[in-house]
């Protein structure tokens, strides 16, 4: 039985997430990358922009930010509380500057529960998304990608379609693989690309069909070994943490390209 999410705050929740990245202090961002070669800010707070998440009380978010040709880039690291080792700064003489992690940074999303309720798949989807984009969201060149739940209105006019689709709605699929608590473990959504016309971008926005799988425990995920990002060395245990109202909110996912903007075309 498939269970269809329409009542999630989309619009509500994309709002939350550009006022938490806009209230980042840039101006102190660039002079701490050009006095030390690297920006590290605490950005456990981004939890508080989604009610049906909740994080570990052991461990803290904190982003690492340096430079590269394009601006801004660098990763949010989930770290245990009792751990205050730093990020090293590094030369890269492709992008201009790098980092190396703290040995236990983890990914963030292995220090987040989220709630039993079907808002905490999407609260973990676009948690996911916003500690993604906070390292490039002093750019310029940042693009924009959102979850949508209906098609453009110029959809039949103006886009090469390559898979029909009837119904945009955000849905739940039962769990086929009897992992241990999750009534479900995959979700379909779609989301889409709003081009910034800048640099190599062709300019045409295009829409995409999204697969997540969520997991039950990290563990199962690391097992997996699908999407790993080597600058994380560290891992989160699952084992014991843990509950109906605690859950995991691990998950890796798969795209494909639905439609694309046609080009000169009014």
């Amino acid at each position: 039985m498939m269970i269809y999410i329409d009542d999630y705050p989309l619009k509500e929740r994309y709002h939350a997430c550009d006022n938490f990245k806009n209230n980042i202090d840039w101006k102190q961002v660039s002079t701490a990358i050009q006095n030390d070669g690297l920006a590290w800010l605490d950005v456990t707070s981004a939890i508080e922009v989604f009610p049906n998440l909740a994080m570990d009380e052991s461990y803290r978010l904190f982003c690492c930010i340096a430079k590269e040709y394009h601006g801004y880039w660098g990763r949010v690291a989930a770290l245990h509380k009792g751990d205050h080792e730093l990020p090293k700064p590094e030369e890269s003489v492709l992008s201009g500057s790098s980092f190396t992690l703290p040995a236990n940074a983890a990914p963030p999303m292995q220090a987040i529960y989220r709630a039993g309720h079907t808002h905490g798949y999407m609260d973990a989807i676009l948690c996911h998304q916003l500690l993604n984009d906070i390292p490039y969201a002093g750019n310029v060149l940042s693009q924009r990608e959102e979850i949508i739940t209906k098609a453009p209105v110029d959809f039949q006019d103006r886009w090469d379609v390559f898979l029909q689709i009837d119904d945009w709605r955000t849905r739940l699929l039962p769990n086929a693989t009897g992992i241990a608590q999750m009534a479900y473990t995959k979700l379909l959504s779609f989301h889409r690309v709003f081009e910034n016309h800048l640099e190599s971008s062709d300019g045409l926005e295009k829409i995409y069909l999204d697969e997540y799988c969520f997991y039950s425990s990290p563990g199962f995920y690391r097992m997996s070994r699908r999407n790993d990002d080597s600058m994380y060395r560290g891992f989160i245990n699952g084992s014991g943490r843990y509950s109906l109202d605690r859950r995991c909110c691990v998950f890796d996912s798969r795209s494909i390209e639905i439609a694309r903007h046609r080009a000169n075309r009014k």
